[in-house]
């Protein structure tokens, strides 16, 4: 591109001594920056160019650049007079800067946003245009996991469970306890009960292959904005592996005593064990998503769901204060402000005194050495 600076100085012609206005031209050869002399020729009686030579893939131009102006004076004659000298200004050490600073400058971006890279491609891999339903586990196992869930709700017990997919979890069971069983709700319950001998209660379950592959297993915890802050870390657990992977999570929340569910970076919570089965036979089955229940995608929400309270009715819930807050204490009586002209006074008082002993002190001194 090219750029006309109008010069606030005037030319002085060596010729005529008149005072004319003058501009600088950015000129690259190209056609816009040739359209921009052109227009600087027809409105400037002294116009000069200048260009950056450092080299640039399209040098052709560079080369150019000397027919290009001669062809403008061969087409406008009248032009000769106003068109001034052309500068080419020798930038080596941007060359060198751009050619070392490109790569870095690819590889910077890649670990800036690593995480948003991986989870946009796997969303595209995940797809179910690309890759259909969820799968990892049939529908036994699928029952033995919503009676484990119905139980630990009933119980007020919390629970991760971890359905694996197509991304391996492999990173996540390595330090974990290993477990090769059959899905039944008992031992899925077992795993789950708070006890002190118990080592896997706080980790999560992870199903692979319609087996219990492990127990106790960490999970990575979601971060960042639009995350309440009301989420427990397993929650934040949930949806921070769905983030990552294409595993379904379930978790059952030990305070409300529901459940949620979180893939493809959707977090869905307050959910019955009959909405935790309809969610499952819409992942794994056949059925469709039911009225008002939208295609999963991979962008993160977290959905908040309507508590049903003892009478039947829905009690609505704000998630920002399903926390019980701590009563509060009454504030003691504050004691009275300080009297600052008073502290003052003291003070001031206290120093005189101190400087008359000091003066005292040296004019005793003074009289024993001179007896």
């Amino acid at each position: 591109a090219g750029f006309a600076f109008c010069s606030p100085r005037t030319h002085i012609s060596a010729m005529t001594d008149a005072i004319t206005p003058g501009a600088l031209v950015l000129f690259s050869g190209g056609q816009d920056s040739t359209a921009c002399l052109a227009w600087a020729l027809e409105r400037y009686g002294r116009v000069e160019t200048v260009g950056f030579d450092y080299g640039q893939r399209h040098g052709v131009e560079m080369q150019a650049r000397g027919e290009v102006r001669r062809a403008l004076l061969d087409a406008f004659p009248e032009w000769r007079g106003r068109l001034g000298e052309d500068h080419v200004l020798d930038l080596p050490t941007v060359n060198w800067l751009l050619d070392r600073m490109l790569g870095s400058i690819a590889v910077l971006f890649v670990v800036l946003f690593s995480d948003d890279i991986k989870r946009a491609l796997s969303a595209i891999v995940r797809s179910p245009l690309v890759s259909g339903r969820a799968r990892g586990v049939g529908q036994d196992q699928l029952d033995e996991v919503l009676r484990a869930c119905t139980v630990l709700t009933e119980q007020g017990l919390g629970a991760l469970i971890v359905i694996e997919q197509e991304a391996s979890l492999d990173r996540y069971i390595e330090d974990s306890v290993p477990l090769t069983a059959d899905v039944t709700w008992e031992l899925l319950v077992a795993l789950f009960i708070p006890t002190h001998r118990n080592a896997t209660h706080d980790g999560a379950v992870i199903l692979r292959k319609n087996r219990v592959a492990a127990a106790g297993c960490f999970l990575p915890l979601a971060g960042g904005a639009g995350i309440p802050g009301t989420l427990g870390s397993r929650h934040r657990a949930a949806l921070g592996l769905a983030d990552e992977t294409d595993a379904v999570v379930i978790v059952v929340s030990e305070e409300s005593k529901t459940c949620g569910i979180a893939y493809l970076g959707e977090l869905d919570l307050n959910l019955s064990p009959a909405d935790l089965s309809e969610r499952l036979r819409v992942l794994f089955g056949d059925s469709r998503p039911s009225a008002g229940q939208s295609q999963q995608v991979w962008k993160r929400r977290i959905q908040f769901r309507p508590q049903q309270s003892a009478d039947g009715g829905v009690a609505q819930v704000d998630p920002r204060a399903r926390r019980p807050q701590p009563a509060m204490v009454p504030d003691a009586p504050r004691p009275p402000a300080p009297d600052l002209q008073l502290h003052t006074a003291q003070l001031l008082a206290a120093e005189l005194e101190a400087e008359e002993l000091r003066q005292r002190d040296a004019s005793g001194g003074s009289d024993d050495d001179a007896a």
